[in-house]
């Protein structure tokens, strides 16, 4: 019986810190630079107006899953005399990874420094 415990306790704690490991090296070798187009495309389509992401894109997954990137820019629909309805010089946040599990969000950091928005309204009455 101590045995079997023992070997069982080997393995788990193998796999725990195998798992520890992937969520470490994941982000060194994985290149979120090139799924950069990918990901401006998908927020262009959701949002109906150009977004684009000027600085590189990091990522984190170990101990706090997170993402951060400067220079966002999300333009005006057409139309309007601003060319950018919003501007982000940097954009940092981090979230606790195991309570994603359980579809529970904690927040650890979430920083956006030099937010510009632009609102306007034009003679009709629509607003951007």
């Amino acid at each position: 019986m101590k045995k079997t415990l023992k070997w069982v306790s080997i393995i788990v704690g193998g796999l725990i810190i195998l798992i520890i490991l992937v969520l470490l090296i994941t982000p060194m070798f994985l290149d979120i630079q090139k799924y950069k187009p990918e990901i401006e495309k998908f927020a262009t389509e959701a949002t109906g107006r150009p977004v684009t992401i000027g600085g590189d894109l990091n990522l984190s997954l170990f101990p706090w899953a997170g993402v951060d990137f400067a220079d966002l820019r999300i333009g005006n629909p057409e139309g309007f005399q601003e060319k950018d309805f919003v501007v982000v010089k940097s954009f940092d946040a981090k979230v606790k990874l195991l309570p994603l599990i359980s579809k529970e969000i904690q927040v650890k950091r979430f920083v956006v420094e030099g937010p510009r928005i632009v609102l306007e309204k034009r003679k009709d009455g629509r607003g951007n």
